[in-house]
Parts: C-alpha cells; structure tokens; sequence
C-alpha cells in the first residue's frame, strides 16, 4: 500500500491498524456472529482495539452488548463505547454476571 510521503510513517501504521482492527471485529460480528437486532452479544477484551470496535459494530446492528473489562479504570471508555452492561471481571464471577 502506499502513503502519500507527507504522511508520517507513525501515523499512516496507526490508520491501517484501526482498518484492521474493524474489518477483523465485522467478520467476527458480522459475518461468523450474523448478530441480529434485539440480541444480546459478549464482548470479552472490550478495551482493546478489536472489542471496541466489536462493541460499535454491533450497537450499530441494535445488540445489547455486554463488555467485561479487567481494570476499573476502563469502566467510563467502555460506557462511553457504548456498553450497554460493564462486567468487571476482577469483582464479579463471569458465570453470575450473566443471566443464561
């Protein structure tokens, strides 16, 4: 692929990872998952790049989405993500969390 060379290598690597990271979260989502509206998904890893853009893509589709997080410090960048439930993984047991 070529870049325009103005463009910093930095950040032409930064703008191919987040293509990656999305197209790598729409086939999980979208095409393996075939999430429909009114479902609710997990998204395990929701502060990374690939379950942020997990939890967008399947907002967009009109899923609830749970997030578990790790760090309670995440907690606003998920919710702001669009989490609709934050499972924080180091003060709650998975099992219990979620309603089978």
């Amino acid at each position: 692929m070529k870049f325009p060379f103005s463009l910093k290598l930095g950040l032409a690597l930064s703008l191919l990872s987040v293509g990656v990271s999305y197209v790598t979260a729409w086939l999980c989502v979208v095409d393996a998952a075939q999430v429909q509206p009114g479902e609710t998904r997990l998204v395990i890893g929701a502060t990374s790049a690939v379950g942020s853009a997990a939890t967008q893509i399947a907002k967009w589709k009109g899923v609830k989405v749970f997030n578990v997080i790790r760090p309670q410090s995440d907690w606003e960048f998920v919710k702001e993500n669009g989490a609709d439930e934050i499972i924080n993984i180091q003060d709650t047991e998975l099992s219990s969390a979620i309603a089978l």
